[in-house]
C-alpha cells in the first residue's frame, strides 16, 4: 500500500492489491464458487441441466424414481399392455389390454387354426347341421357327430327328430315282483328290452306271492307254480281233497295228514292169518293193522290153518290123532300144544324182544315193507332175543321166525 492506503499495484483496478488477489470462481451460482476469490479466473462450473444439482441428481423428484420432475413422461409403462409407451417414465394408469386372454390388441384371435374367426380356446365341438336331430346351436366346429332323421327304432334315441324317444316302437312288459314268471297286468313298463323283474306274461292273480297248483281244491298245493293258485305247497296228494296237512288221520294205509307217517294216531289190532278161510286165525301168523286185511281174522283160535275142517267149531273124530276142534285134547291120544311166538312192546320206539316157549335152533329175519332185509340172525337153542330198532325209519316191519319144523310171521310197528 502507499501512504494513502491504496494499492501500489492493482492491475484490474478492483481495489484489491495484486499482491493479495485470490484467483477463483466468484459466481455464487456456480458449483465451485469460492467465497474468498477476489479475481475471477473463469473456472466456474455449473450442473449439466437446469433441473440437476451440482451432484448430478434431480433438484425436484417428487416420486423419488431418479427421473426429475421436469423431464418425467407420463404414460403406460406395462410392456404387455396394448398402449405401452417405451419412453414413459411415470405410470399414469392408462394401460389397456385385450378383452380376453385369447385375443390380441386388435380384438382378433391369437390362435385360430381353422380361420373361422372363433379362437381355438373357445371353439365348441358338436353338430352344426341345422337339419340334424342333434344340432347344437352353440357348436362352432362340426365334429362329425350329426345324426340325420331316420325311421324310429327302439334304441333310447329320437331317431326321427320329432322330440319323442322310441314312440310306437317299444314293448309293454309286466311286473313280476314275486319272480314266479307270471306278470301283473296292472303294473307295466314300456321298454326296448325285457327289464329285470318284468315279464311278457299277464296272468298273475297276486304278484306279491308265489302260488301253487291245487287240483283237488283242498287249499294245499304241490310244487307246480301257477299264476292263480294257493300259497302253500305242502299237499302230499293233490288228487284227493281229503288228504292235506292237518286232516284227521284215517286207518286206510294212506298218510291222510301229510306228516310222512301212515296211519299214525289210530288204533292198531293184531289180525291173524286165516289161510283155510274157516273163520279162525293162526296164532303163529299175525299182522298188526288198523283195518282187517284180506285173508286175516281177529282171532287166533285155529290150531291148523292149512285145513278148513280143523277149527274150534269142528266135530272131534275119535282115534285119528287129530285135534279137529282145537281144544288141545285128542280123543284117546296125547296132544302137543302149538308153539307160540310173541313180540313186545309192539308198537315200539326202540327195542323189541321176541320170546317163545322152548329152546329152539331158529332163524330170525326183520324185513321192511319194500322187501329189504334189515336184520337176519341164526340162534342156537334160544328162547328169546332182543333187537334195537332206534335207527329204523317209522313204519311197519315184518318179522319171520323160522324154527326146525315151525314158522311164524308177524308184523311190528316202529314209531
Amino acid at each position: 500500500l502507499n501512504c494513502n492506503g491504496t494499492c501500489i499495484n492493482d492491475t484490474d483496478a478492483d481495489g484489491v492489491c495484486d499482491e493479495i488477489e485470490v484467483a477463483g470462481c466468484t459466481d455464487v451460482t456456480a458449483c465451485n464458487y469460492n467465497a474468498n476469490a477476489t479475481d475471477e479466473d473463469n473456472t466456474c462450473t455449473y450442473p449439466a441441466q437446469l433441473y440437476l444439482n451440482c451432484n448430478g441428481t434431480c433438484i425436484n423428484d417428487s416420486d423419488a424414481d431418479g427421473v426429475c420432475n421436469e423431464i418425467e413422461v407420463s404414460g403406460c409403462t406395462d410392456a404387455t399392455a396394448c398402449n405401452y409407451i417405451v419412453n414413459a417414465t411415470e405410470e399414469d394408469g392408462s394401460c389397456t389390454y385385450p378383452a380376453k386372454s385369447y385375443l390380441n390388441c386388435n380384438g382378433a384371435c391369437i390362435n385360430d387354426t381353422d380361420a373361422d374367426g372363433v379362437c381355438n380356446e373357445i371353439e365348441v365341438y358338436g353338430c352344426t347341421d341345422i337339419n340334424a336331430c342333434n344340432y347344437d346351436v352353440n357348436a362352432t366346429d362340426n365334429d362329425g357327430s350329426c345324426i340325420l332323421p331316420v325311421a324310429e327304432v327302439c334304441n333310447t334315441l329320437d331317431d326321427d327328430c320329432d322330440g319323442d324317444i322310441d314312440e310306437f316302437v317299444t314293448t309293454t312288459y309286466y311286473a313280476d315282483m314275486d319272480q314266479d314268471g307270471f306278470g301283473d297286468i296292472s303294473n307295466t313298463i314300456e321298454s326296448c328290452s325285457l327289464p329285470l323283474g318284468y315279464t311278457t306274461d299277464t296272468s298273475d292273480c297276486d304278484d306279491s306271492v308265489v302260488t301253487y297248483l291245487d287240483e283237488d281244491g283242498d287249499g294245499f298245493g304241490v310244487n307246480a307254480i301257477v299264476p292263480c293258485g294257493v300259497v302253500l305247497n305242502t299237499d302230499c296228494d293233490d288228487s284227493n281233497s281229503a288228504i292235506y296237512p292237518g286232516a284227521n288221520e284215517q286207518c286206510n294205509l294212506i298218510d291222510d295228514n301229510c306228516d310222512g307217517i301212515t296211519d299214525n294216531n289210530v288204533v292198531y289190532v293184531n289180525y291173524y292169518a286165516d289161510a283155510d278161510a274157516d273163520g279162525f286165525g293162526n296164532s303163529g301168523s299175525s299182522v298188526l293193522a288198523c283195518i282187517q286185511p284180506i285173508g286175516y281174522i281177529n282171532n287166533n283160535d285155529d290150531c291148523n290153518d292149512a285145513d278148513s275142517l280143523i277149527n274150534p267149531n269142528a266135530i272131534e273124530i275119535e282115534g285119528n290123532a287129530i285135534d279137529e276142534n282145537c281144544d288141545g285134547q285128542l280123543v284117546g291120544m296125547v296132544e302137543w300144544t302149538e308153539l307160540n311166538v310173541s313180540a313186545y312192546p309192539n308198537p315200539t320206539r326202540g327195542s323189541v324182544q321176541l320170546t317163545w316157549e322152548r329152546n329152539e335152533d331158529v332163524k330170525v329175519r326183520i324185513i321192511d315193507t319194500q322187501g329189504r332185509m334189515m336184520i337176519s340172525e341164526s340162534l342156537i337153542q334160544s328162547k328169546s332175543v332182543s333187537y334195537n330198532l332206534e335207527g329204523f325209519e317209522s313204519g311197519m316191519y315184518i318179522i319171520q321166525w323160522i324154527g326146525n319144523d315151525v314158522q311164524r310171521t308177524m308184523t311190528i310197528i316202529k314209531e
